[in-house]
């Protein structure tokens, strides 16, 4: 795919991955395309810019696009927990009284007293520094899918956080209390208790468990 060359989502996806068309943003034009009426949105088209990466590059540009910070993971998994607990919340209140309760509104209302009690701890500072890689789902039509994507982001956060832990073992035997952390091109100390930090992961994994345990009614659910 030489450069000034018009290709479709389809074409990039099928080169690289499903993320290509958000990973080589810099290197493509959207083409604006007219929708005829009565007829299916065309297919995204994009004119290439400058000369498209190698796969290896590719998968470097990938992992940089989707790196985030635990705490960033963290915040998302519970704001997006809070949307769906108001999302369900509302359906309910907004049912006649006599739906209320019949089986829909009495599953509505378990999907909300769920939500409404997942309780999120605040983020070790650790977690404000170290980061993962999360490559989020491209498809989050129903309320199950984002309760799901939250779960993940929770499950990503509490590997990165033992994958870490586990790679400082020495540092815990031998007694250090802080770390250095490069933030941009600064070097900051962190204090570490990490025990705490364990404690964070198993927490996570727990709230996930709760999160995508909830069961949606129909409707989007």
């Amino acid at each position: 795919m030489k450069v000034g060359t018009v290709v479709g989502g389809v074409k990039l996806k099928n080169a690289y991955d499903k993320y290509a068309c958000d990973v080589l943003r810099p290197y493509l034009q959207k083409v604006e395309q007219s929708r005829e009426a009565g007829k299916k949105k065309p297919q995204a088209k994009y004119k290439i810019t400058k000369a498209l990466p190698s796969a290896e590059e590719y998968t470097k540009l990938k992992n940089e696009r989707y790196s985030v910070t635990l705490k960033d993971l963290a915040d998302d998994a519970e704001s997006s927990t809070s949307e769906l607990d108001d999302e369900v919340r509302g359906w309910y209140d907004n049912l006649p009284e006599n739906l209320q309760f019949g089986d829909k509104g009495e599953a509505l209302s378990a999907a909300a007293d769920t939500l409404e009690n997942v309780s999120f701890d605040e983020c070790p500072e650790a977690c404000s520094y170290l980061r993962a890689v999360f490559f989020p789902s491209l498809d989050c039509s129903s309320r199950s899918d984002r309760a799901c994507e939250a779960g993940s982001k929770l499950n990503e956060l509490s590997a990165a956080i033992r994958s870490w832990v586990e790679d400082h073992e020495e540092d815990e035997k031998n007694g250090v209390e802080s770390v250095e952390f490069d933030q941009d091109g600064e070097k900051v100390n962190v204090d570490i208790d990490w025990q705490a930090l364990r404690d964070y992961a198993d927490k996570c994994d727990e709230l996930a468990e709760e999160i995508t345990g909830v069961e949606f009614p129909g409707m989007f659910g």
